[in-house]
């Protein structure tokens, strides 16, 4: 009788059920096993906790647009785009995800319904409502937002409010002057940026669109900065500020919601 038992033992039999079948381990046997722990040991768990989850405010993403450059070739070689739609999702103040949706279109219907679901997590909890709902695209979904969430602010992020102006740099990211035009428009809108969970710090409305006024003439003199294109976003930019630019209380705010300024 051995002393010890050995490390290897010897294949089973082709047919044996219990065994290895004769077949090799594969990415999709592999994601079917991963798939089925998940659903055993992870699924129950997740949903129960996902509905517990709220926050004071939320962040709206969505891939529509990288979504819809999903293309395949038919048989007889026609391009079709496969996604009509992508992948929704909504976030806190923390980042956590709070819900998503993987919407068949870019109707506005499937954005209201996915809040309304929202909605609903947040009054069977007794929770208030979002104070505020941020998006890169908060121009064509306001409305969606608002019939679900009549109350909310619909917003526009610092990032994507600074990617307005520096899409109208001429040459793009070739463009030697774009990162100062970028960091140009973020001081012209931040004093004082997050550090170490303290929040950022924002210059009154007012100021704030003296200084990106500012800030666009310093570059129009400069020249060769702005395409002819950029009179026309820098107008909107500042009818932006004044008309739903955040006024939100500074205990609310987070580090990755960065379009929240002070209280007044």
């Amino acid at each position: 009788m051995p002393l010890f038992r050995p490390h290897l033992q010897t294949y089973s039999l082709p047919n044996d059920a219990e065994g290895y079948a004769d077949m090799s381990i594969t990415d999709d046997m592999v994601s079917d096993v991963y798939l089925e722990f998940n659903q055993r040991t992870r699924q129950e768990e997740s949903v129960n906790n996902l509905g517990t989850l709220t926050g004071v405010t939320i962040s709206m993403d969505h891939t529509f647009k990288a979504a819809s450059k999903a293309i395949i070739v038919t048989p007889d070689n026609k391009h079709v785009r496969v996604m009509k739609g992508g992948l929704l999702t909504i976030l806190n103040e923390e980042s956590e995800n709070l819900t998503w949706r993987l919407c068949q279109t870019q109707s506005p219907v499937e954005i209201t319904e996915a809040l309304d679901g929202l909605r609903q997590r947040y009054q069977t909890l007794g929770i208030s409502l979002p104070i505020s709902a941020t998006a890169d695209n908060c121009c064509h979904i306001r409305s969606a937002i608002l019939k679900a969430l009549p109350e909310t602010r619909v917003l526009l992020d610092v990032f994507h409010f600074i990617a307005r102006y520096t899409v109208t740099v001429l040459n793009g990211s070739k463009n030697p002057h774009r990162g100062e035009v970028a960091q140009d428009i973020r001081d012209a809108i931040i004093k004082k940026g997050a550090q170490k969970g303290a929040s950022a710090t924002y210059w009154s409305r007012r100021d704030q669109v003296i200084r990106l006024e500012a800030a666009y003439k310093k570059w129009s003199l400069f020249g060769g900065v702005w395409s002819a294109a950029a009179a026309k976003v820098s107008g909107q930019a500042c009818h932006l500020l004044i008309m739903s630019f955040t006024k939100v209380f500074q205990r609310y705010t987070r580090s990755n919601f960065g379009m929240f300024r002070k209280g007044v």
